[in-house]
């Protein structure tokens, strides 16, 4: 949940900066990754190696990977040790990863007496999944103390299905605690267990919450990952970081055994170095699934195939809003322009519309907050979960010792809690609201194919009817701070979206990898 109130955007940023940067969080609560599987990397993996391997596989991509497997210039476990490698070495600046398996060493071990096998995606790939998405045998935290030692009988289908595809998991991604939706005072990238995530390029927002899921991968920590989505929880930290992410459509990806806020509105989503390997991550974890009524009808299609499809003659809208345009930032103006120029010379068409006022004044956040308090208690008094708690449980552990269990306070836990709507009144109310951003979108898509916008300033029109979106690098601020277009279109068009991202990536090629220290 990274959407806010964005009516004084500088002052919010300023607050942000400070909290990130400058505050002091008095936390004991924070794990730390394991010695022992870093003493064995370094025993496994000696350092003339790793430094081979790095001129391969810094800021490396599936496909190159892939390519070191084919030419068996690099193996599947000096792949996934190179990586725990970095993980380690560059911890104790960025505090992207909360969690590292050492399991994931033994598996890419078994990969070493099988064929590089093209039919696996994902074969031989490490990734790592955002805290608040289960994996069997390991804590699923969501970045709180009180989950510290909470972990499920088995592994979400995210998981499952990144397996089946080839993945390797190597761990677990830091996360703006709750996903953000724990206090309105929240610094984001920030958790109790996981400390304060920073951006790799600069003293910039850092974005959230899926904040170490996007800087692992800009780093090059691991070359994809799994964040999760409210309301701009990929898309914010996608375009802060440099990364390209999808969110897609709810109801495409399976929510099962990961942490809660909106039944209406989550979702998981990859992140990625390029629009390829993101289609690919898509791909794996899409379609439908027992524990996830809402992936009944999900409609699956050829994200892989529509990175090369011509998009000469789509139409494109650029949003005319005021309440849009109010949010930009410096150079905004030229990036959303500079867009227009490169779709325009691949072959689309731009026009001007205009969504409903109306649809970026939906109270998303008392549907929020009836979901969050009723979904997370569902989670954790699941059989397979059983964590004997509750949400109002964990508030008065939380009070016990607010410095460093809730450093920023826990405003959003208590309003969630004390809500007072009725079930009723509650589902009229998603009723209109899905109602009123649908119907400004669909209105808006009878005249063009998809919408063009920057970063998550256009999140609530989307994320309020579950619509999916694409994030792909747009360049730099004149203070080095990345910055990301934002396309959005109908339900099930993520293919639409993958084409239109893979068509801009290809004709500017704006991401580069960060300097780090």
């Amino acid at each position: 949940m990274a959407q806010v109130d964005m009516s004084n955007h500088s002052t919010w940023l300023e607050e942000q900066i400070k909290h990130q940067y400058e505050t002091k969080k008095q936390t004991d609560c924070r794990m730390a990754l394991g010695k022992s599987v870093l003493r064995r990397v370094d025993r496994e993996l000696p350092l003339s190696r790793y430094l081979e391997l790095d001129e391969h596989l810094w800021d490396a991509d599936i496909t190159s990977i892939h390519k070191l497997y084919k030419e068996k210039i690099a193996l599947p476990v000096e792949v996934v040790l190179y990586y725990i490698k970095r993980i380690y070495v560059y911890e104790n600046v960025l505090s992207s990863v909360t969690q590292v398996f050492e399991e994931a060493i033994d598996q890419a071990i078994e990969l070493e007496s099988k064929e590089f096998d093209p039919e696996l995606p994902l074969f031989g790939i490490p990734i790592l999944l955002k805290d608040n998405i289960a994996t069997e045998g390991h804590p699923n935290t969501a970045g709180s103390d009180m989950l510290r030692d909470v972990t499920t009988l088995r592994a979400s289908t995210v998981a499952e299905k990144l397996k089946e595809a080839g993945a390797i998991i190597v761990g677990k991604t830091n996360l703006s605690e709750w996903a953000n939706f724990m206090t309105f005072n929240s610094s984001n990238g920030y958790s109790a267990l996981g400390g304060q995530t920073v951006n790799p390029y600069g003293r910039f927002d850092v974005g959230g919450s899926s904040a170490g899921s996007a800087v692992a991968v800009a780093a090059g920590l691991i070359p994809v990952s799994i964040g999760s989505e409210t309301a701009g929880s990929l898309v914010y930290p996608a375009s802060q970081n440099a990364v390209v992410t999808i969110k897609p459509t709810v109801g495409l990806v399976s929510r099962d055994l990961i942490v809660p806020i909106s039944e209406t509105q989550d979702t998981a989503g990859p992140m990625a170095t390029c629009v390829k390997d993101a289609a690919l991550v898509l791909s794996s974890i899409a379609g439908g699934c027992q524990h996830d009524r809402a992936t009944e009808h999900a409609v699956v299609k050829d994200y892989v195939g529509a990175l090369d499809r011509d998009i000469k003659g789509l139409r494109i809208g650029i949003l005319s809003n005021q309440s849009v345009k109010e949010e930009y930032r410096d150079n905004d103006e030229q990036v959303i322009l500079a867009a227009c120029k490169v779709f325009e010379d691949l072959g689309a068409e731009v026009v001007e519309v205009e969504l409903e006022e109306k649809v970026f004044a939906t109270n998303m956040l008392d549907v929020l907050l009836y979901e969050f308090h009723r979904d997370v208690n569902a989670y954790l008094a699941n059989p397979e979960v059983d964590t004997g708690l509750t949400l109002e449980a964990i508030r008065d552990s939380n009070l016990k010792d607010l410095e460093n269990r809730a450093a920023f306070g826990q405003s959003i836990i208590d309003k969630s809690i004390d809500e007072r709507m009725s079930p009723k009144a509650y589902e009229e109310l998603v009723d209109e609201n899905v109602k009123i951003a649908e119907d400004a979108i669909d209105k808006v898509k009878e005249k063009v194919d998809a919408v063009l916008s920057i970063s998550n300033y256009s999140t609530i029109a989307y994320a309020t009817c579950g619509y999916p979106a694409i994030t792909v690098p747009a360049g730099y601020r004149d203070s080095g701070e990345p910055v990301g277009i934002t396309i959005f279109a109908g339900r099930y068009e993520e293919d639409l979206l993958i084409s239109l991202g893979a068509g801009y990536e290809k004709a500017t090629g704006h991401r580069r990898a960060p300097a780090l220290q």
